[in-house]
């Protein structure tokens, strides 16, 4: 029994943690790992759009609220619901107004993002109750205002808050709910009516949220995939000459210590034509395997184009390992490759230079490649000459 109860605890514990995390979450549906920065920064860039009309649609709301509200209901119920909404709506303007032209971080967007959940529990609260206490005390036949301010807010909220979906939920259902169960539970046939078209327009808009982000996810989503195609070589996976001239020239650009080894295929060319092209592509495709799986060091592999390849290491810390990491891909690329059932056989040149080692490299992307690229050629010409030269052999 006692295992039971802890086991119940705990699990009770879990589910209570699981729904604070996912009410904590700035989102309201299935966004994949690799977009949620992106799709955190899309909803921070709508909430600046959006919230100053959502503010003053607020500060609106808090005047026609006060004014609807004089009568002979109590002072502080004429005018609490209209000053909280107006002293939110105030403080985030000028708040806004305090922050305009910064750049925030990643936690500074999701804390902003989160204190739009916090907002639109006050302002939805001072909404609900203003929408109860006036059906209550001022009678069914002035029910109509109510109904019309908080229909206008729900829907104006799915148009300004879609950056904020979960803000948008707490700020709608709260604003709305109090006053069409009031209706449906004490009201006639009139307020029922009108009871049912408030639950409808709340729908409508949280539905409106929910396709908003989806939306908004799909969008990001094919902008990645088109991003990751313009920077990517399509027949090995690795990054492609675009990719590696932007990395390049960012190292240099920021002077951080660079290593650069450009990597030519000898005898491909002759592989390819005596194999077929087919072949030659599964061993360019096996080539960027090696690569990718063997290059612990680099910061980026790239297939330049044809049978050249490139690699970029960061050597703030000595070069020794990266040196070391690149004569063992050389050993890798020249063991055979397995094609349809025949076994291909290549060897790679290098240039390899280093900003961070030599002096007198270039710091200009072109002139570093262009500097690589020299010694790649008389590394080839070197293995050349060792290749045709003689053996001689000892007799006797």
């Amino acid at each position: 029994m006692a295992d039971l109860s802890h086991a119940l605890t705990c699990r009770t514990k879990l589910t209570s943690h699981k729904l604070v995390r996912r009410w904590a979450s700035p989102f309201v549906g299935a966004v994949p790992p690799g977009l949620r920065q992106k799709v955190l920064a899309k909803q921070h860039e709508q909430l600046k759009a959006y919230l100053p009309m959502l503010c003053l649609l607020m500060l609106a709301m808090a005047i026609s609220i006060t004014v609807a509200m004089f009568g002979p209901m109590p002072h502080w119920q004429q005018t609490l619901p209209g000053a909280a909404m107006g002293a939110v709506a105030l403080h985030e303007l000028l708040r806004m107004v305090g922050r305009r032209g910064m750049v925030p971080t990643a936690r500074e967007a999701l804390a902003d993002v989160r204190r739009c959940l916090a907002i639109a529990l006050v302002v939805g609260g001072a909404n609900g109750i203003w929408g109860l206490l006036f059906y209550l005390q001022a009678g069914e036949q002035a029910a109509l205002v109510p109904c019309f301010l908080l229909t206008l807010t729900a829907l104006v909220s799915a148009a300004c808050l879609h950056g904020a979906p979960r803000a948008l939920i707490v700020l709608v259902v709260a604003s709305v709910m109090p006053l069409a169960l009031a209706m449906l539970l004490v009201g006639d046939a009139q307020a029922r009516a009108l009871a049912v078209m408030l639950m409808l327009s709340t729908a409508m808009a949280l539905r409106l949220a929910g396709a908003k982000f989806r939306e908004m996810v799909k969008m990001l989503a094919m902008q990645r995939a088109l991003d990751r195609s313009a920077h990517t070589d399509a027949l090995t996976g690795l990054a492609n000459r675009r990719a590696f001239l932007g990395q390049l020239e960012r190292r240099l650009h920021r002077g951080q210590p660079t290593m650069l080894a450009l990597i030519d295929l000898d005898g491909f060319k002759q592989a390819n034509d005596t194999h077929g092209h087919l072949a030659g592509d599964a061993v360019l495709a096996q080539v960027g395997e090696r690569l990718r799986s063997l290059s612990l060091r680099s910061v980026q592999v790239a297939r330049l184009g044809g049978d050249e390849f490139a690699l970029v290491y960061d050597v703030a810390k000595g070069d020794a390992l990266a040196m070391a990491e690149i004569e063992a891909l050389r050993t890798s690329l020249c063991l055979p490759y397995p094609v349809n059932g025949a076994i291909v056989t290549i060897g790679a040149s290098l240039g390899v230079v280093s900003t961070g080692r030599l002096s007198g490299i270039p710091s200009d992307p072109i002139a570093l490649i262009q500097s690589a690229d020299s010694r790649l050629y008389a590394d080839k010409a070197a293995r050349k000459r060792a290749k045709s030269a003689p053996k001689l052999r000892r007799v006797g």
